[in-house]
This record gives C-alpha cells, structure tokens and sequence, in this order.
C-alpha cells in the first residue's frame, strides 16, 4: 500500500502505512525504503537518511541496491554531496562483483542536480531494459528531469504513450 500512496504523490499517508508496516516486522527492508522515500518527498531529508542508514547498517543484511542509491539521492537532495559521491563509489565497487543497474546510479545524479550524467545513465538503464522505468510517468524523483525535451524522448524511447 505504501507503494502505491508514494506514487500518487500522497507522501504523509505513504509514511504511516511504512511505520506500521515496520510496527509488524522490523525485517522488511521495503519499508524502510518506502519511508525515507516518503520523508524525502516531504523536504525531511535528515529523518531519510536516518531510515536509510538505519536498515542499511543492520547487521547481517545484505544492501540492496535500491536503499543504496535511495540513500546517495537523500544525501544528493539534502546538500550532502560528499556523501552522494560516496555513495556513487558503492555502486562503482559494487558493480564489480554484482549487476548494477544503470537505474540506481542516474538516481544519485538527478538528486545531485547532474542533468548530463542522469541522463546518460537514463539512457543506458532503458538500453539494458531496466524495469524500473515503468516508474517513468509517476517516480517523482524524476521531475526535475521531466521539463527537458529528452525526458519526453526517453518516455517514447520505453514505450509510453505521448
């Protein structure tokens, strides 16, 4: 549900479902990241960055890519640059061992305002397939890319409708 709240643009309501969800089960990493999603959306880039970090540094879990870069956006929006950078290095070392969509690092660099390099990365998630881009139309995240004209070429590059 909380899915679903965030992508209609409904961040308080996201929040909640995200905390009762973490109420239940402190296990279930999506939450997690459905909250510091929310909270981001909300302006409140320090409690994002506390949610991602938190599940993020749990012990025996593995990070999975979307907190990373979630995080490295968070840090990116919130003014934290030397962290979004760090971040971006994760995801390099990461992508030596293990597939790293081209998805999650063009997310660190629209939050770090990188026009250029986020849609180079664009380019190659929707050259790869990424499935994350049928987020494309409703992620807000990409809406400081949405006013360029390759934005709309990108949305036609993927398949939707115009």
């Amino acid at each position: 549900m909380c899915l679903n709240f965030y992508y209609a643009g409904q961040h308080d309501e996201a929040a909640a479902q995200a905390k009762k969800i973490l109420d239940l089960s402190l296990d279930f990493g999506g939450a997690y990241l459905r909250l510091g999603e929310a909270y981001e959306q909300k302006g409140m880039y320090k409690e994002a960055i506390a949610v991602l970090r938190q599940r993020l540094t749990t012990p025996d879990r593995r990070p999975g890519l979307p907190l990373i870069s979630s995080l490295g956006h968070a840090y990116a929006v919130g003014g934290r640059r030397a962290e979004a950078q760090k971040t971006l290095g994760e995801l390099q070392g990461l992508s030596k061992i293990r597939h790293v969509s081209a998805y999650h690092v063009r997310l660190i660099y629209t939050g770090s305002g990188d026009e250029e390099q986020a849609f180079h990365w664009l380019g190659k998630a929707a050259d790869e397939g990424s499935h994350q881009l049928i987020w494309l139309k409703v992620e807000p995240r990409f809406d400081p890319l949405r006013s360029d004209p390759r934005f709309a070429e990108l949305m036609r590059k993927v398949g939707f409708p115009q």
